[in-house]
């Protein structure tokens, strides 16, 4: 599609953004970004929505989070739409800022169940079905939340109905789906409704001067889905860093970002799969223009489509920049001087210069990808880092193997030495890790339930539950290496964060330290416990497992039942060391 100017496009609500801003955040697009010039509304809304939430009794530590306000670069929906009406600029930004916080609610949720019942409150509060009880709160909530559902509605019913569709939709994403993605292309999938990439269609359609029709947006979607999928992995890329500290941290029950999936996908490092990331950013936008230019060409659509792709390409070089200097990812970005609470007149972050003087200041993150692994320095640790890598709400790890704060997790996902840590506490890491995943106790329950028959001294038994724990754990480090799965009941496997080498390393040391513990019962426990025919059929059948899968030749029906029968293994080994 050939070059056009700002004249031919038609420019009439925004204005050009600095060249050295632009310059500095290198990001990945050639797609130039333009800026709202009724930014100031925008603000406006952000900050009367978060005012609002205070006087509904919100929680101050989600009200005071950072959203689309961002000094540096402008706000957030007036670089992703900077043609937006100004009469719907404000109820569009209400909503954002609001999904925003809704949004660091959900994500901190610590259990899946915590974060489907959050999604399903506000999904409820839109349509009155919810669930919750109807406190003071929840009414002051809920009101606020109808709010821009009525107003979307009033100001244009049939794309208002549809942006609540999707809005739903969204939020109708549960945790186990979204937990389920293996390859980058299931994820993408699943993030263009998950991470709004359908709903910012639709915003865009409803803040912008243009008449195009819900069956022409649809009609070219196909070519829109391969720009989202930009956006979606550049989101990625410059939310990395908050989401894995939030994760590792305990205050989010689990890491839905493409790095994760990269990594575990093509086994690499952070680093690596940050680069992975931006060039498949940049691919994607090729992608699109050659579609866009290909349906221009072969469909002649009227003029209305030129616009269309016109504004889904402010909205992605916007994207990109706010991304790349928004307080809401970067830490050494300068946040928004909100002014809840203090009464005072709040100065717009737009129209004086000072944010973009500062652009300098704000460090790109694709700079960040090549410097993320550098050491720390200080007395004490920095707070982008998290303390030790153990989970809040965790079962309690034996403090003599290895401390909460005896190790963290560095940007690369792997466990990093400090001092005063011991060797043997370094080499058991990843099996610390994995053992101090929440657990139902179901080893523990057969154990006891078998008790009942066998009588064993509590003092046998404890030497009993702690060598098959030591052996179940080292199956599961090993089984989530085999199977390549990047996720154990829920959150990140041990090789996902320790890396292969070291969490196979892991699963050998302990073996040998539960086959030293099992000795403190008798010889003769010791050698059914390590029986080789047995430790030979598990073996065995694990290989002929593994085998079938990779060449994807299912067994039999009896071939199918005699694999059953080699998982009770374990099960036999317990019985006999316990009679």
């Amino acid at each position: 599609m050939p070059s056009r100017t700002a004249e031919s496009m038609g420019y009439r609500h925004s204005t050009e953004l600095p060249e050295d801003l632009w310059i500095a955040a290198n990001c990945p697009t050639q797609f130039r970004p333009r800026i709202s010039k009724h930014a100031s509304i925008a603000d406006d809304a952000c900050r009367d929505i978060r005012a609002d939430m205070v006087r509904a009794g919100a929680s101050p530590a989600v009200v005071q989070g950072p959203g689309c306000i961002n000094p540096v670069a402008g706000n957030a929906m007036a670089l992703w739409f900077p043609e937006a009406l100004p009469e719907r600029l404000y109820i569009a930004s209400f909503m954002i800022e609001f999904a925003f916080m809704h949004d660091d609610l959900a994500d901190n949720a610590k259990t899946s169940e915590e974060f489907d019942e959050r999604n399903r409150t506000l999904i409820g509060s839109l349509d009155d079905a919810g669930s919750d009880k109807r406190t003071g709160q929840s009414l002051a909530l809920k009101s606020l939340q109808a709010r821009f559902a009525v107003q979307a509605l009033e100001m244009d019913a049939p794309i208002g109905s549809w942006l609540l569709e999707e809005w739903k939709r969204q939020f109708g994403v549960s945790s186990e789906e979204r937990d389920a993605a293996k390859t980058l292309d299931e994820y993408l999938k699943l993030r263009l409704v998950d991470a709004g990439a359908d709903i910012f269609l639709v915003m865009m359609r409803f803040v912008s001067d243009t008449d195009m029709t819900r069956a022409e947006i649809e009609s070219v979607k196909y070519i829109s889905d391969i720009i989202m999928y930009g956006h979606i992995l550049w989101h990625d890329c410059v939310s990395w860093k908050k989401e894995f500290e939030a994760f590792a941290s305990g205050n989010a029950g689990s890491l839905v970002n493409a790095i994760f999936i990269v990594q575990n996908s093509e086994d690499v490092d952070e680093p690596t799969a940050q680069k992975i990331l931006y060039d498949k950013t940049l691919e994607y936008e090729r992608r699109y223009c050659q579609e866009r230019d290909r349906f221009m060409e072969t469909c002649s659509p009227r003029s209305e489509f030129h616009r269309w792709f016109d504004l889904l390409e402010l909205s992605t070089g916007g994207n990109a920049l706010w991304g790349a200097t928004s307080p809401r990812y970067h830490k050494t970005s300068p946040g928004p001087a909100n002014g809840l609470g203090n009464g005072g007149e709040i100065a717009s972050a737009h129209g004086n210069g000072d944010g973009h003087a500062r652009a300098q200041e704000a460090v790109s993150p694709y700079s960040v990808i090549h410097s993320s692994s550098q050491a720390e320095t200080g007395a004490k640790s920095s707070s982008s880092s998290p303390e030790g890598i153990e989970r809040a709400g965790s079962e309690k790890v034996d403090e003599s193997v290895c401390t909460p704060v005896s190790f963290k997790s560095d940007m690369h996902g792997h466990a990093t030495a400090r001092t005063g840590m011991s060797p043997s506490q370094l080499a058991l890491a990843p099996y610390t890790y994995i053992s101090s995943l929440p657990s139902k106790g179901a080893r523990d329950k057969l154990i006891d339930a078998l008790n009942v028959w066998y009588g064993v001294p509590e003092t046998r038994l404890s030497i009993i539950r702690h060598v098959v724990g030591v052996l179940h754990h080292v199956s599961l480090m090993l089984d989530d290496i085999q199977d390549n799965s990047p996720l154990r009941r829920g959150f990140p496997s041990a090789h996902a964060v320790f890396g292969v080498s070291q969490t196979i390393n892991a699963a050998t040391y302990i073996y040998t330290k539960a086959l030293q513990e099992s000795l403190k019962l008798s010889p003769v426990s010791t050698r059914l416990l390590f029986d080789q025919d047995e430790l030979e059929e598990l073996h065995i059948g694990q290989a002929l497992e593994l085998h079938e899968t990779f060449h994807t030749e299912p067994p039999s029906i009896p071939q199918y039942f005699d694999r059953i029968e080699q998982s009770f293994v374990p099960f036999r080994k317990k019985t006999r060391q316990a009679n």
